[in-house]
């Protein structure tokens, strides 16, 4: 089976202490070959393309260096090609439209080398250099890669050299160089408000037009959030799982007699500092644009959140019959009141379509941003009022109905070492579920069902994160 040129790339980036000179893993990515169909393995090493800024000689200087590097180890044949094929090549890496590649394997072909080094200069503001070089692969199958030093400036005929970055060069016309993983774990803080509410009948159009609303206000919940990114086949593939517990918030119970939740009869306000929180997604993107210079890729998928909320200590605030003679003698006194431990749960899940993007905006700092709208989101939910003797326990009610949603994430990340960043995200999460039917079940096995008026769901947070990059560059399957 063959394997992929730059296996070696990653293990080493893996496991640093094996091979910690970058160059001592290039070329160990470059003599991999597959099968020995390339032997002895040759290179051609070329100057390099300067980005403004950088003096060229410094760019021949980089590759100069380049070469002796590699030649130092003694397992390559290094080629500086004659000034014709030198023109040639500097041709068709520095027109205009970007390398040629499949240009670049004919000549790497006529050269009589296995593969070809070329690559371009970034300065930087401490008078270093960041090396970005590009392999080519040409045979026995041609595949593209890349990977990225900087060049400190001790001297200038004095290099050091340490890897800051890998990245798979996604160049048409050449197979890459297999999947990308990144992984994402992290805390946050969230905060959410959520309410519903019931009318008197199944119409809504009877007094009162709101029966009965449910509010939790300052739910806070500290989550576990782990998501992952595998690239493949030009398409990006994500995964998103979170778990959070509640340690604090607040619950209102209000019951009206009239329209627009007016005559309140009865109100409870009781803790909701107990709960737990679920929340999955997946989805699939293209990805579009150069990686060096930004990202936006659109998406499609589907999620799911559900989450647990307990209300207890309760606190009778409101207790007003109105004189009315049904409710006489029927309602609590106010004051606290013992034993409470109701629990109402909503799950809502649905297709997602989305969009995010990143950018690099200085040499360690990416910007980062994500938008989801959820066109059509099922909501079920259900609920234990455990000190109604009259309803069934454990399912007093259930509700179901649709909605829809959005969430917006914005973030940013610091490079702190090669293969791993650290990084802030904000979210907020706006849901919404249209009319729909509350059904009531009781304690001798009867039901009832009545409208669900409304469902608002709001949250934010704030997450801490690190992102791990194991490796840009694995194996290629057969």
């Amino acid at each position: 089976m063959k394997r992929q040129v730059l296996f070696l790339v990653f293990l080493a980036a893996a496991v640093p202490a094996v091979a910690a000179d970058p160059f001592e893993q290039l070329a160990e990515a470059l003599t991999f070959q597959a099968e020995g169909k390339v032997d002895p393995p040759k290179l051609a090493v070329l100057t390099f393309k300067c980005e403004e800024g950088v003096a060229q000689k410094d760019g021949r200087a980089a590759a100069r260096a380049l070469a002796e590097q590699l030649k130092s180890l003694g397992r390559l044949d290094v080629l500086a090609g004659n000034d014709e094929a030198k023109k040639a090549l500097d041709f068709v890496f520095q027109s205009k439209d970007g390398p040629d590649f499949e240009e670049v394997a004919r000549m790497g072909k006529a050269l009589g080398v296995g593969g070809v080094v070329t690559g371009e200069l970034e300065p930087e503001p401490d008078g270093g250099v960041v090396v970005h070089a590009r392999i080519i692969r040409v045979s026995p199958f041609a595949v593209v890669a890349g990977a990225s030093w900087r060049v400190p400036w001790a001297s200038r005929n004095d290099f050091s050299f340490r890897p800051v970055n890998r990245a798979v060069d996604r160049s048409d016309g050449f197979s890459m160089s297999g999947p990308t993983f990144s992984f994402n774990a992290g805390i946050a803080s969230r905060t959410d408000d959520f309410r519903w509410n019931i009318a008197l009948d199944p119409t809504g159009t009877q007094t009162p037009n709101i029966l009965s609303e449910l509010t939790w206000k300052d739910i806070r919940i500290e989550e576990l959030r782990l998501e992952g990114e595998m690239e493949a086949l030009r398409m990006s593939f994500q995964g998103f799982f979170s778990v959070g517990r509640i340690v604090g918030g607040s619950n209102q119970d209000s019951d009206y007699l009239g329209d627009n939740r007016t005559y309140e009869f009865s109100r409870s306000n009781n803790s909701a500092d107990t709960g737990r929180t679920q929340d999955y997604r997946f989805s699939i993107g293209l990805p579009l644009g150069d990686p060096k210079q930004g990202r936006l890729t659109p998406r499609l998928g589907w999620a799911q959140a559900t989450e647990r909320l307990f209300m207890t200590n309760g606190d009778q605030t409101v207790s007003n019959d109105y004189g009315i003679p049904g409710l006489v003698g029927q309602l609590p006194p106010t004051g606290p009141f013992g034993g409470l431990n109701s629990h109402y749960e909503h799950q809502w899940r649905g297709v997602l379509l989305g969009v995010d993007g990143r950018t690099r905006v200085a040499s360690r700092f990416e910007l980062a941003g994500a938008f989801r709208y959820y066109p059509q989101l099922s909501y079920l939910s259900d609920g234990d009022w455990n000190l109604r003797d009259d309803l069934a326990q454990p399912k007093s009610f259930e509700d179901r109905t649709n909605g829809n949603g959005w969430d917006l994430d914005l973030s940013v990340f610091y490079d702190i070492s090669d293969g791993m960043d650290a990084g802030v995200e904000m979210g907020w999460r706006r849901w919404r579920a249209n009319a729909g039917t509350d059904q009531t079940f009781y304690s001798d096995g009867t039901s009832d069902e009545t409208r669900l008026n409304e469902v608002v769901w709001n949250s934010y947070s704030l997450q801490f994160a690190f992102r791990f990059r194991p490796t840009d560059l694995g194996p290629e399957q057969n």
